[in-house]
């Protein structure tokens, strides 16, 4: 038999397969970064993001050779599109490996309170290629992940401080203790 007596598929069918393939690993991959916790769930988000951009890659190559670009000509194009691209993304590399780097090496995790370079918050969300933090005003800071020399988690430290209390000596000892312990917390809730 020739070639062209065999049934192809149409681009259509690629399409909404290469979609629905996106859909369900979207759905796989948010179902096991819920049952995984933060370091989990940043992830499999960063796995999925990198699914979504190659699909999306491979999406416009197969329209293009569908359209019927020859095939040469589509992987020259391609050749020196990607050139470009690596050429004028070496920033968003960067970021990349420096994101990969921050989720495994666990310096701090998503809903940690940290101080990166002037910065001072709470970890909103570790991208793929920028960390949002919660600064103070309910402002949202966005730094890119290359950008992040040094941090301070400040969740993970103990804080040590001093009281000093001046108190009448007919002052019940309990009710004092009571007292600290349920304000304490308050107080340091307040001023983290």
């Amino acid at each position: 038999r020739d070639l062209h007596s065999f049934p192809t598929r149409r681009s259509s069918d690629l399409d909404l397969e290469m979609i629905l393939a996106v859909v369900i690993m979207n759905f796989v991959l948010r179902l096991i970064g819920n049952q995984t916790g933060k370091k989990g769930a940043t992830v499999c988000r960063l796995v999925m993001n990198t699914i979504k951009y190659l699909s999306l890659a491979s999406f416009v190559g197969l329209s293009l050779y569908c359209l019927g670009m020859d095939k040469t000509t589509l992987l020259a194009a391609l050749s020196i599109l990607s050139l470009a691209v690596s050429l004028g993304s070496q920033s968003l590399i960067a970021d990349i490996i420096a994101g990969i780097s921050i989720i495994m090496e666990g310096v701090f995790d998503v809903g940690d309170y940290v101080e990166i370079g002037s910065h001072t918050g709470k970890v909103l969300e570790i991208g793929v290629r920028t960390t949002r933090i919660l600064c103070a005003g309910n402002d949202i800071m966005i730094i890119g992940n290359k950008e992040i020399q040094t941090v301070i988690n400040k969740s993970r430290r103990s804080t040590v401080f001093n009281i000093r209390l001046r108190l009448r000596s007919d002052y019940p000892v309990e009710l004092i203790s009571e007292l600290l312990a349920r304000e304490l917390p308050a107080i340091g809730e307040k001023n983290s």
